[in-house]
């Protein structure tokens, strides 16, 4: 049978597991944060990760140090997660000798197989919805409609830059004045992952999508899930 979204399977996939692996790269710091929520804020990791790491190479590109290519985005994001395993253990030593025993990555995360059944619950979801949004875009890809020719052409600019901010697509010689924090994070994500910036525009978009739905799902979820328990809880006291 014909392969699902077609051509374009590839680079969902590329784009997908790109997103899996800054959410696994942040999860160390994070998953303490949001360890009350019975998801460990997994889905939170994607969007929290991706400005955290997006931040950094932007920051590390804009003052010249490191060329905004794709090896220098893997690098930064393993940068980010040495640095996470970094807080992580100096968070251990200190409860360590704080409590005078050791304590696991268990009981700190609060980790069970409930924990772990919810996180990837809301990792298919997350899936499900993506795919479901990027085969309904494959229907009309055009770049015409509204801002979405300029959204395209900063990307485009920023793809061909060695440094940012990149060059402006209006005035030659000059570079972007326009704020463009979400056009960068789209590059950036295409970046990574490797796709081409046509199919990257896209599947940010997407990306959006799913993010809008699973965040609010996580935040419902986890809200409804401590109270049923403080409720049960009050109700055996």
């Amino acid at each position: 049978g014909k392969q699902l979204l077609g051509s374009d399977f590839t680079p969902f996939i590329k784009w997908w597991l790109t997103l899996l692996v800054i959410t696994i790269t942040f999860y160390p710091v994070i998953g303490i944060i949001f360890k009350r929520f019975h998801d460990g804020g997994w889905i939170f990791c994607k969007t929290i990760g991706l400005a955290l790491a997006g931040y950094a190479m932007w920051l590390l590109s804009s003052v010249r140090i490191l060329k905004f290519r794709q090896d220098n985005a893997i690098l930064t994001l393993g940068l980010c997660f040495l640095i996470n395993l970094a807080i992580v253990a100096t968070l251990c030593f200190f409860n360590n000798k704080k409590l005078e025993k050791k304590i696991t990555l268990r009981e700190i995360y609060q980790f069970d197989i409930d924990k772990l059944k919810s996180m990837i619950t809301v990792e298919v979801m997350f899936f499900v919805l993506f795919l479901f949004w990027t085969y309904v875009r494959g229907f009309k890809p055009e770049v015409s409609n509204t801002e979405s020719p300029m959204d395209y052409g900063f990307m485009a600019a920023m793809m061909r830059a060695d440094y940012l901010p990149a060059q402006d697509i209006w005035m030659s010689g000059k570079a972007i004045n326009y704020y463009y924090v979400g056009q960068y994070f789209a590059t950036y994500l295409t970046k990574l992952s490797g796709v081409t910036v046509n199919v990257g525009y896209n599947l940010a978009l997407m990306t959006i999508s799913g993010s809008a739905f699973t965040l609010a799902y996580s935040l419902v979820y986890n809200i409804t899930k401590t109270f049923t328990y403080d409720c049960r809880l009050r109700k055996r006291n």
